[in-house]
This record gives structure tokens, sequence and C-alpha cells, in this order.
């Protein structure tokens, strides 16, 4: 389980623009992406629907769905289905308490409407390791909502990515819209999927953590790696400290010798992207 903390900074993210009204024209599309989502049973049947129909009416590049429990001040994320978006993505965010930080994700548990993110036109959100996680995954505009309980104890979340286009009042008003029936589905689906981060799935490393671990093996100290990254010292360190955790070790000896028995090679960067290679 990972714990995703729901305190809010005073950054905010644009609101949802006033209702928007479908066109004729989009009524059978909606009907079609409803009513094959009534045969979603599994995780596999999710991940076909959000990347078929679904891309006719809210077309994205990656895909969060997910069920948390409410735990103030924090969320527990229990299960997840990703579609096109590493795991890994949860690792570089874990904080040393266990939680999870994400302001959309925080914006969304205080005001529980659509939240429509788009770098090109919001940057207040967009900074400390949660903007270079943000970067390094080219996570692009971003529309999010979820759905609570009666109880309120707990919450399905669904958060999708790289939506090619300009985010609009329709984006929000179509998260309104399909957000009951996602949840009803996603929680049929979620009857067969282990509890995050229960299980020992295989590690696997992204461009910027390979770089990262190439610089380790070479000496280098978190300044260096941070100059050569263009990234801040403190963000080096925490993505660092990620790395131990994901790998299992305490030092960097040791993430490296892990990282060469599991047969991973650890290439020079293209020293096009590295202002500091020596």
């Amino acid at each position: 389980m990972i714990r995703a903390t729901l305190a809010v900074s005073t950054a905010r993210l644009p609101p949802v623009a006033p209702l928007y009204r479908l066109d004729p024209d989009e009524f059978p599309v909606v009907l079609h992406v409803l009513q094959d989502l009534l045969g979603v049973q599994t995780p596999d049947d999710f991940r076909a629907w959000a990347d078929g129909p679904l891309q006719a009416l809210l077309p994205h590049g990656m895909m969060i769905a997910g069920m948390a429990a409410i735990e103030a001040p924090a969320v527990l994320i229990r299960k997840v289905i990703v579609e096109n978006w590493p795991l890994s993505y949860f690792e570089l965010l874990r904080q040393p308490d266990g939680s999870f930080q994400s302001p959309i994700m925080a914006r969304w548990h205080q005001g529980n409407t659509p939240q429509l993110y788009d770098p090109a036109v919001s940057d207040d959100v967009a900074r400390g390791l949660w903007s270079d996680v943000f970067f390094d995954y080219h996570l692009g505009n971003i529309a999010a909502h979820g759905l609570r309980d009666l109880s309120g104890t707990h919450t399905t979340y669904f958060n999708f990515s790289q939506i090619p286009e300009k985010l609009s009042a329709r984006h929000g008003y179509l998260l309104d819209l399909l957000t009951p029936h996602m949840h009803v589905a996603l929680t049929r689906a979620l009857l067969m999927v282990d509890v995050f981060g229960g299980g020992a799935p295989p590690v696997q490393l992204t461009g910027r953590e390979q770089v990262i671990l190439y610089w380790m093996r070479e000496g280098k100290t978190n300044w260096e790696i941070a100059h050569i990254c263009q990234r801040s010292e403190h963000t080096i360190k925490n993505q660092i400290e990620a790395l131990f955790r994901k790998l299992q070790v305490s030092n960097r000896t040791q993430a490296t010798s892990k990282v060469s028995a599991m047969g991973i090679r650890l290439a020079h960067p293209d020293a096009a992207t590295s202002p500091l290679t020596k």
C-alpha cells in the first residue's frame, strides 16, 4: 500500500469551466462507450476499454485507475490498474513516511471536482520532485476525477494523462459523466488485482534512474549528478533514496552491484544531454 498525503499547497489548479453540453452527434459515441463499459469484468477488460472505445471520447496516452482507503490526513492506495503508466512513478514520489505526493490528487480531495492540468497554462502546481517526475515521464495534459463511497472511507480515482488536445470544459463534463460508471466497472475489475505493493514485481528502471545509477557508479557526488542532469541537489538526493527503496539496498555500492547482477547495462549517457561528462 502507498499513503497519499492530502495536504494541499497554496498553489491552485485551474478551475473546471462552466457546465458543458454535448453536441447531439456525440450522444451515440457516449452511449457506445458506456455500453462497452458494462462488459468490463477484469483488469485487461478495463485496459482494453480505456485504450479502445474511450479513446474516441477522451483520447489519452496514459491512465491510472485505482482504489484507496481514506485515513485522514492521508490516502492509502490499495489497488491500481495502469495503462502505459510505469509503476516506478509511485516509487519515485513515495516519501520516507510512506506517503505519496500528488498535488493533483490533493486538490481533487479538497474540492471533489474534476481536475484539469495543462503545464503550458498553469505551471504553479509543477514544482519540486513532483515537477521533475511529471516532465521526466512526459505526462502532458492531465484530467482526473474520483468517486467516494457513501461512508466516505474509500474512493476510486481516475487519472488520464498525455491528452493531446487543449483541455476545456468538455473534459471536466466528460469526467463528471463517466466517473460513476467507471467506478462500478473498476470495482468489478479490481477484485482480481492484488493489493498494491504487496507483491515483488521485477524491477524496472526509467531512463533517468539509469543515468543517475551510471554517474553513481562513476563516483559522482549528488551535486555533480544534479549539475549533469540539470536538477537540484535536493531532487537528486530524493531520487537516489527512491532508487535505494526500489532496489532494496542501503548504499550506492549495493545499488550498482545489484543492477549489474540483474544484467542491466548502464551505458554512457548521451553527451548532448549531459552538460557535465567529466
